[in-house]
C-alpha cells in the first residue's frame, strides 16, 4: 500500500471547499457592521455642550439654559499683589503687580457648609467687568451654593506687570 507523507489538507481539500466564499463574504459583513454600529453609537453625544468664548465673543447658549443677567452690585472686583516671578529667588524676583479677580458670592453656602468654590482662569484676553454675564457658572452656583471667583489673565486688562499699555511699549 502506497501513502504520501508530503499531501497536507489543502492538497488534497481546495480552500474553497474546507471554507465556502459565502462564508467569509457573511464574515465580513457582519465584522463591518458591528463596526459601523460601534461607531455610531459611541460618537454620538446626547446633549449639546456650549462652548467657551474665544477671542473677545460672548458665549452663545441655547435658549434652555441661557443664563441671567448678574446685577454689577452682586459682583465685587479686587485687585491681589501677585509675585511676578515665582521660580526665581533672587531680590528682583519679589516684584509684584496687581492681578484682577471678581467674586460672586451671591449663592455661596460658606467654608462651615462644604460648599464648593469655582474659579475661573481668564481667557488671553482683558477680563471685562460683566465677565460673569457670559459665563454658565452663575446659574450652576445658584444650584450648589458655590463661590465663582474669576481671575484675570496675566498681561491682559489690568493685569499687566510692567505697566506697558501698547504693543510698541513691548517692543522697544
Amino acid at each position: 500500500m502506497y501513502v504520501e507523507r508530503n499531501r497536507n489538507a489543502l492538497d488534497i481539500y481546495p480552500l474553497k471547499m474546507l471554507i465556502p466564499m459565502h462564508s467569509l463574504s457573511m464574515f465580513f459583513q457582519f465584522v463591518s457592521s458591528w463596526l459601523l454600529l460601534f461607531i455610531l453609537l459611541t460618537s454620538y453625544s446626547g446633549f449639546a455642550m456650549p462652548r467657551v468664548a474665544r477671542l473677545g465673543r460672548k458665549l452663545q447658549l441655547d435658549q434652555d439654559i441661557k443664563s441671567s443677567s448678574i446685577p454689577n452690585t452682586d459682583v465685587k472686583i479686587f485687585y491681589y499683589s501677585q509675585t511676578l516671578d515665582h521660580f526665581n529667588y533672587q531680590p528682583e524676583s519679589y516684584t509684584t503687580f496687581k492681578q484682577k479677580y471678581m467674586i460672586y458670592s451671591k449663592h455661596w453656602g460658606g467654608a462651615k457648609n462644604n460648599s464648593p468654590i469655582f474659579v475661573y482662569l481668564g481667557d488671553e484676553q482683558p477680563m471685562e467687568d460683566d465677565e460673569i454675564d457670559s459665563l454658565i457658572l452663575p446659574d450652576y452656583a445658584a444650584q450648589l451654593k458655590a463661590l465663582v471667583v474669576i481671575i484675570e489673565h496675566r498681561f491682559y486688562g489690568k493685569s499687566k506687570p510692567f505697566g506697558m499699555t501698547s504693543m510698541e511699549e513691548v517692543l522697544k
